[in-house]
């Protein structure tokens, strides 16, 4: 399921990258919400297919939590982004940090998941 959800989310941000290229008109603040929403989205999406083939090598709970952690902060970041970009009410921009925060713990606990099991 994860490595599923980590093609769907390549896909995304191909296409997004590729709207952005050739069809949204976007400028300013938006636009560098958009680009780093797409960017951020491709380097979590080979993430977790990295993540997915651990998991499938050492089905470990943590390394399961690892992945909901990204899943939850690919949502919330990039999406309040994306949702920011498209004119979505300034509200929004403070899921961004919430998810920006799963996303870095994620991270950290992906080291800490390689040095405890030698993965």
């Amino acid at each position: 399921m994860i490595g599923a959800l980590a093609a769907v989310y390549g896909f995304v941000a191909v296409a997004a990258a590729a709207l952005g290229a050739h069809v949204v008109v976007l400028e300013g603040k938006p636009l560098a919400w958009f680009d780093t929403a797409t960017r951020l989205l491709m380097f979590h999406a080979l993430a977790l297919l990295l993540l997915s083939a651990q998991i499938r090598q050492r089905p470990v709970l943590l390394l399961r939590w690892i992945a909901l952690g990204m899943n939850l902060g690919v949502w919330l970041f990039c999406g309040a982004l994306y949702a920011l970009a498209f004119g979505a009410p300034r509200a929004l921009a403070h899921l961004a940090p919430i998810g920006g925060s799963a996303l870095m713990l994620s991270w950290l606990l992906w080291f800490w998941a390689h040095l405890r099991l030698r993965l």
